[in-house]
């Protein structure tokens, strides 16, 4: 029974533990706040699917160049931040033409290497919804009280050493 609550115990941490380091580095990485050389988004569409789906993590890293095939994340001119990948550029005025996989049309306008955020490094499937649902209040709450209280139960149930008659020996 000790090995299996040790295994269990080990589990739940190592979880735990890989899920706050997860979202220490993504709060991190975001856009505005940036303290890393890379940043991080949510996916909130499928135009990237099934390249890359709806609820995904994405980190882009900011390149000196761009080419046909990338995957860049951009500003338009309406100050909103999408995921294309560039499927033309142009020559003469210096502009890419972009294009989300999972759309049947290229993107309205143009954009210039000034507006791109920066190129697709990695993606982590699904964790954005997990990361969207930790941050509401409950969860929040969850968060923290569940390993209060799985400490609290492993404190509680802890078996005490037996102690030893020295008179018996």
């Amino acid at each position: 029974m000790k090995v299996v609550s040790a295994i269990a115990s080990t589990l739940f941490w190592t979880i735990y533990a890989v899920f706050f380091c997860l979202s220490l580095i993504i709060s991190a990485a975001n856009y505005q706040t940036a303290q890393l050389p890379f940043y991080s988004f949510i996916v909130q569409t499928a135009s990237m699917e099934p390249t890359i789906m709806t609820g995904d993590v994405i980190f882009i890293k900011p390149q000196t160049a761009y080419a046909v095939t990338d995957i860049v994340t951009f500003k338009d001119s309406k100050n909103r931040t999408i995921t294309h990948r560039i499927v033309a550029q142009s020559e003469t005025d210096k502009t890419f033409t972009t294009k989300g996989d999972n759309n049947k049309t290229e993107d309205p306008e143009p954009i210039t290497a000034s507006q791109i955020i920066g190129k697709h490094l990695l993606h982590l499937p699904k964790v954005g919804y997990i990361l969207v649902y930790a941050q509401r209040p409950t969860s929040v709450f969850l968060l923290i009280a569940i390993p209060i209280v799985v400490l609290l139960a492993g404190e509680f149930f802890k078996t005490k050493p037996e102690k030893h008659d020295s008179k018996k020996l």
